[in-house]
Order: structure tokens, then sequence, then C-alpha cells
């Protein structure tokens, strides 16, 4: 594995390099007014060559490749390490035009991802329970005392958690379906988040929320 891995660092390291030269020369036959600055120019090249290789793992993240893994039953096919080089050298000639793409990548599939979380979280929202009578909880819940030890209240109240048609529900809409009063539903709760069986939010209204969780 470590030898792979040196590998791959040399091939990026070289292709980087071999790539910013071949760029170099392609810029310094275009420019010929920044030939008496031809040194700038070769370490511009060379740079930018070096850093669009360095990329091409994360780029190949993004596109979901796996030619870089090592499955542990089998060998790397040598035949790979030809086509990363071959990648990371025409990453390199073009390094400016390939980090501008990556970076455009990179900031689309964060944006993406937050807007999946986004969905997510008002998905759990909308699957939420509301009623106008809910009271608030106080953001000391988990420290009160006196926890009932009452084994089949606990079942009462995860069963009207996990048996209901929404991932959150109220403190009220728990109660009256466990037939049991606010004040021990709440002690229930507050037990059960303790021992992280257990997880509240505030929802829109500012009411919070709670949900089971199932280990």
């Amino acid at each position: 594995m470590e030898n792979h891995i040196c590998i791959l660092i040399w091939i990026i390291v070289l292709s980087g390099i071999m790539g910013g030269l071949i760029n170099f020369f392609i810029l310094f036959t275009s420019q010929i007014e920044k030939k008496n600055q031809w040194w700038l120019l070769l370490i511009k090249s060379i740079s930018l060559g070096l850093g669009a290789s360095i990329i091409v793992p994360l780029f190949l993240e993004t596109i979901s490749s796996n030619i870089l893994e090592v499955i542990k039953t089998e060998t790397f096919p040598e035949k790979n390490y030809f086509v990363i080089a071959g990648f990371c050298l025409l990453a390199s000639i073009f390094s400016k035009r390939f980090i501008e793409d990556v970076f455009t990548r990179v900031m689309k599939a964060e944006k993406d991802a937050q807007e999946a979380k986004i969905k997510v979280n008002e998905f759990e929202d909308s699957k939420s329970e509301f009623d106008d009578d809910d009271i608030p909880m106080p953001s000391g819940i988990g420290l009160l005392k006196g926890v009932s030890d009452d084994i089949e209240n606990t079942k009462k109240v995860i069963k009207a958690i996990l048996q209901s048609q929404y991932t959150y529900r109220t403190l009220s809409g728990i109660a009256r379906d466990s037939k049991l009063d606010k004040e021990t539903v709440a002690n229930i709760l507050a037990n059960l988040k303790a021992k992280g069986f257990a997880k509240n939010k505030q929802n829109k209204q500012g009411s919070y929320i709670w949900k089971i969780i199932v280990k």
C-alpha cells in the first residue's frame, strides 16, 4: 500500500512538471512579447502544472471514479498508473482551465449537498406534529430529577413515537397517545435523551419535538 502511494505521488509530481514544461513551451511560442521574462513564465507554468496535477485525485472523487482504489483481494492494475499519468499530464498542460473546472465542480457539489440537507430538514419538519396547546419544554429538561423508572410507561412513550406517522412528535401528542400526563412523558423523554435513545429540536412554532433514536 505504501509503495502504491509513493508511485502515485511520483506520477503526480513528474506529470505536473512535464505538463508545466509543455505548457511553458506553448506559451513561450505564442507570447513573443514575454520572451525576455521566460523564467517567470517557466515558474508560473510549472507551478500551475503541479497544482493541476495534485488536484486530479479530487477531480476523480467528484466524478466518482475508483481508478485510484486498491482492492485488498486484488492487485492494483499496472495499466491504471499509465492512465493516471496521462490524466495528470493532460490536466497540467491545460492547468488553468482544469483548475477552474474543478473549482466549479466542487462548489456545485457543496451547493447540492447544502440543498439536499435543507430538503431533508424540510421533509422532517413536514412529518413533524404541530398543535396549538403544546407548551415549549424548558431548555434544562435533561437535568430534571425524579425520572420515572416505570418500564411500562417508557415503552408507551417509545411506542407512541415510533408508531406515529410523524418522524418527530410533540409532547402533547405523545402524552395523548400514550395516555400519560405531560410531566411523566417529559421526565421519560429526558431520561431517554440522557441515555442517547432520544433527541429533540424546536419546530417552526418554537415548540420542542421529539424523535426516538433506534440503535
